[in-house]
């Protein structure tokens, strides 16, 4: 901003940028927001790591099913004994 002197001549003003406490300000903030990014990405990689070991766990049921449900079809009737023979 340009300010009239008394002198008659033109003064510039001290507004021509940021101030130390404002970077220092700016930083602290742009820090605190990159930080909650970290976290928000080490939660996301963690909480992957867990579903995949879950869905992991799932398949290997699922196998054990199949296998278990292909063994007992492939089963024969067996005459059931009575007392006599």
């Amino acid at each position: 901003m340009i300010a009239p002197s008394p002198a008659g001549s033109v003064r510039h003003s001290a507004e021509h940028g940021f101030t130390l406490v404002e970077v220092m300000i700016a930083l602290l903030i742009f820090g605190l927001l990159a930080a909650g990014g970290v976290a928000l990405l080490a939660f996301s990689v963690r909480a992957q790591g867990i579903t995949q070991a879950k869905f992991d766990d799932i398949g290997a049921l699922n196998r054990l099913n199949a296998l278990l449900s292909a063994d007992l079809a492939q089963a024969l009737p067996r005459e059931t004994r009575d007392e006599q023979g």
